[in-house]
């Protein structure tokens, strides 16, 4: 199959507070590694604030430029709420 020919060909996961990108997120991306090769699994690091209210716009500012076009973004626990408004 020619990479090109997927609905993406990035598949990034944003782990929660209290997981790090080699914690859980970074297991489940390793086994989705091995079943679906031409795909490339990434694992940023979210920012963790204590405002709240800006912690939105300082992920977004941070995580948005590591996502390349054409990429499926899953977040898990508060992170999928990042996950959503990022898609």
């Amino acid at each position: 199959m020619n990479p090109n020919d997927l609905r993406f060909q990035t598949v990034v996961l944003l782990h929660d507070r209290e997981d790090s990108p080699d914690g859980h997120v970074g297991e489940l991306a390793k086994l989705l590694q091995e079943s679906h090769p031409l795909v490339r699994f990434i694992c940023p690091v979210v920012p963790v604030t204590v405002d709240s209210q800006n912690s939105f716009h300082l992920s977004a500012v941070k995580l948005f430029p590591l996502i390349p076009a054409r990429s499926l973004v899953i977040g898990f626990g508060t992170s999928g709420l990042f996950a959503c408004a990022l898609q």
